[in-house]
C-alpha cells in the first residue's frame, strides 16, 4: 500500500473501536475518526453509507490486512461497509 495515495491520516486524532461485524457492516455515530480491526485477511474495500443512505467519500488508511483507520471531513453518522 502507497500510504502517499492516502491524504489526511494523522495518528494522534481519537479514534473510536467499534465490535467486529460478522457481515462487514459498521454502525457509528458522531466520529470524525475511526479505527477498525476486522478478521477479512485482506486490504478490503470500503463503502461509507450516511444516515440518509447516500455514499460518503472519506480518508481510508489501511494499516495492516486486519486493521484500517477512516477519517471523515465532519461528524459523521452512518455505516461503513468492508468488502
Amino acid at each position: 500500500i502507497d500510504d502517499s495515495l492516502v491524504g489526511g491520516f494523522d495518528p494522534s486524532l481519537p479514534t473510536y473501536h467499534p465490535t467486529m461485524a460478522d457481515n462487514g457492516e459498521y454502525p457509528v455515530e458522531n466520529v470524525d475518526t475511526i479505527t477498525i480491526t476486522h478478521k477479512l485477511n485482506k486490504y478490503p474495500s470500503v463503502t461509507i453509507i450516511d444516515a440518509d443512505g447516500d455514499v460518503v467519500l472519506a480518508d481510508i488508511h489501511h494499516a495492516s490486512r486486519s486493521e484500517l483507520t477512516v477519517t471523515f471531513t465532519e461528524t459523521f453518522t452512518g455505516t461503513i461497509i468492508l468488502n
